[in-house]
């Protein structure tokens, strides 16, 4: 049987191809298949074949070494059904005994099939109509992903690039490059012309891994004409095998992964399909292997290191802020820790602040791999937070553009809130080579090693946070509004997560699915992450979040606080060791706001000091012509609103109504300008 990186054998394969005929006369056609086989699964994934739509079919099934009784469940099929032909090797690899079901095809269509996969009825059907009517080389279909373990069956959505490729029947490679380049590069979901094969000489290669992946490079390079079936017609087993960690270790099988991967980059003279196909090969070296990275012996890790070292980071890909994670992953002895941010242009000069006081205060032991999520960042802010960071030797910065990963339109927000709130939901899935990952807000002044937060033990939970304790309107609004207990209810601002633990229970899936269960939210993101985290949060030591409000009443936050927690929370005001500036308050709007003279001494050490103040002065001079122009308009509404009152006196009606429902609008806009005109600056103190 095939082994794949060399496990027990335990694999074989299949092959089907199909006979040209005129029209959708089934009962002329022919046609082979080839498929990968799990001795458990094999009966299901025969069962699917034969009871396919279209009832003339070669079966090509090629026995690889198997030890585990799959022969003799293929001879047992060949008796009962006899389109299948039953072909047996030694223990080759996938790619020769793809090979060798290929060269015994007959058909004029070609399909492979992993053993432990199936298909949907009307599979072969679907794909044969579809081809013949354009006429393609290739035909793609989407496939279900389906974790028996978990008990999760998920439409791919393989297209989502170019989701209007779908619709336009016969396209060529060249004219969409990205969505090839970022599709499934397995075979099993194509259905390929036999005749388009033989005459590009395309095969597969015969080593133990990659091969499935360089067989789909050498095919896009042959530029082959494809259509599209928008509709998912393979079952695609997720494999959670625990011997494979053994794998990890196989010199022999990264060997091969590598060579395969440096053949498919150097199949691409065009300098942008070089990239891609780098891209690519590193994604899924991402996706399949290197999340294990702790089981890798060092001489593997070294090897994966000169891979990416040979194959530079270059900016403006999607992927390229993964691939500099695992590069100082694999290159750094020093334990790495994830520090991610979410901003925008706004926000990011504050930001600059919040990363200046905590690198002063990080320990040289330590390496803070720091991720800034956004979607619009301007290059000039990035450049200068890169500078910022890189005067520090114990620390790296990525800017990592996630836009594409979350649906902007199901999305709100409100205040001084905005979309990159919901950025934090994305870390579990984009950082799945670390354990754990630390998310800290824009608007903090770090005054300890958040390296000591980094380093706590999470495991039985999703994430760990700090309660917030609330004043009565949010206690109110916990309670009442989101059936919350409020004393559990814990602020967003500065969370530990468990990213295994958060991609098994779907946090981002769940937090945007409770997102229609609203219509107003006061704090969107952290409410949503209460909601769904519910008895799943570890809640940390006081110190790691207290906001200012804490600090200028002490009294306010109490509520019903036991007497231990009423001691943690003294002893976080009397020495904090991160201080949110939470609500509109913040220090660079309000200087006189408590200790805020901590964050503008920590400010001036930034790049971006000067556009802060120009930012501070601008805002105050538009508050005073603003004030200026209310105070002015104020006795001109009052002249309007009496004349109106005395006009009234002497008509009746119709038009006395008139005039006393504008009389009452000018009513309220007097009271409104008086509202704020009268408005005084927050006063502070203890």
């Amino acid at each position: 049987m095939y082994m794949i990186f060399e496990l027990p054998g335990h694999l074989c394969r299949w092959f089907i191809t199909f006979k040209t005929t005129k029209g959708l006369n089934y009962a002329d056609n022919k046609r082979n298949h080839t498929c990968l086989q799990c001795g458990k699964s094999l009966d299901t994934c025969l069962q699917s074949i034969v009871e396919q739509s279209v009832g003339d079919l070669e079966i090509i099934c090629v026995d690889d070494g198997s030890t585990d009784g799959s022969y003799e469940k293929l001879v047992g099929w060949r008796k009962k059904d006899g389109r299948i032909k039953v072909l047996r090797q030694e223990n080759k690899g996938g790619g020769a005994a793809r090979n060798l079901g290929l060269a015994k095809a007959a058909g004029e269509y070609i399909h492979f099939l992993d053993s432990d996969d199936s298909l949907q009825p009307q599979a072969y059907e679907t794909m044969y109509e579809e081809i013949c009517r354009t006429r393609a080389d290739v035909c793609f279909c989407q496939y279900y992903n389906i974790d028996v373990s978990a008990e999760k069956k998920a439409p791919s959505d393989i297209f989502w690039r170019c989701p209007e490729i779908v619709n336009t029947g016969l396209v060529c490679v060249r004219d969409h490059e990205n969505v090839f380049f970022y599709s499934a590069v397995v075979p099993w979901n194509k259905l390929y012309r036999r005749s388009f094969l033989k005459k590009r000489k395309l095969l597969f290669d015969e080593v133990k891994s990659a091969n499935d992946r360089l067989f789909y490079f050498r095919l896009l390079a042959a530029n082959p004409l494809v259509c599209f079936v928008n509709e998912p017609l393979v079952n695609y087993m997720v494999n959670h095998n625990p011997q494979s960690l053994s794998n990890l270790q196989d010199e022999r099988a990264w060997d091969d992964h590598l060579r395969g991967f440096a053949q498919i980059v150097g199949l691409f003279e065009d300098t942008f399909l070089r990239r891609m196909a780098t891209d690519v090969c590193f994604f899924d070296l991402y996706n399949l292997y290197l999340k294990n990275l702790s089981a890798l012996t060092p001489a593997i890790r070294k090897k994966l290191g000169a891979f990416l070292t040979e194959n530079a980071v270059h900016e403006n890909d999607v992927f390229s802020a993964e691939r500099r994670g695992f590069y100082r992953l694999l290159t750094n002895d020093r334990p790495m820790m994830p520090i991610v941010f979410s901003a925008d242009d706004n926000y990011l000069p504050y930001l600059a602040v919040t990363l200046e006081s905590m690198l002063a205060n990080a320990a040289g032991d330590n390496f803070y791999d720091i991720f800034i999520f956004y979607d619009k960042l301007s290059a000039e802010h990035r450049e200068l937070l890169a500078e910022q960071a890189a005067k520090h030797p114990n620390a790296a910065i990525t800017f990592f553009n996630v836009g594409h990963y979350i649906n902007g339109e199901i999305l709100y927000s409100r205040a001084h809130y905005s979309k990159e709130m919901y950025y934090r939901l994305l870390i579990p899935d984009l950082l799945g080579h670390y354990e754990k990952a630390l998310y800290l807000d824009c608007d903090l002044l770090i005054e300890g090693d958040v390296g000591e937060l980094w380093k706590q033990d999470v495991r039985g939970f999703l994430l760990g946070a700090v309660r917030n304790y609330l004043s009565w309107t949010m206690t109110k609004y916990v309670t009442d509004i989101l059936k919350l207990d409020a004393a559990d209810y814990f602020n967003s601002g500065v969370l530990l997560l468990d990213l295994e633990a958060c991609r098994r229970f779907g946090l981002k899936e769940k937090c945007l699915a409770k997102l229609g269960d609203f219509d107003k939210l006061v704090c969107p993101d952290q409410d949503l992450l209460n909601l769904c985290c519910r008895g799943k949060v570890m809640f940390l030591d006081m110190r790691w979040n207290v906001m200012w409000q804490h600090l200028l009443r002490p009294f306010a936050f109490r509520g019903n606080l036991s007497v231990r927690q009423a001691a943690d929370y003294e002893l976080a005001r009397q020495n904090p060791l991160i201080i949110h500036y939470t609500t509109n308050y913040k220090p660079w709007n309000y200087p006189g706001n408590i200790w805020a003279d901590k964050w503008w001494r920590c400010a001036v050490k930034t790049p971006f000091y000067p556009g802060i103040v120009y930012g501070y002065v601008c805002k105050n001079v538009d508050d005073k012509i603003n004030e200026v122009v209310r105070m002015q308009s104020l006795p001109a509404l009052k002249r309007r609103y009496w004349c109106l009152w005395i006009a009234s006196k002497f008509v009746f009606g119709k038009s006395r109504k008139e005039l006393k429902k504008k009389r009452k609008e000018l009513k309220q806009q007097i009271k409104a300008v008086k509202k704020l005109s009268k408005e005084k600056r927050f006063k502070t103190g203890i």
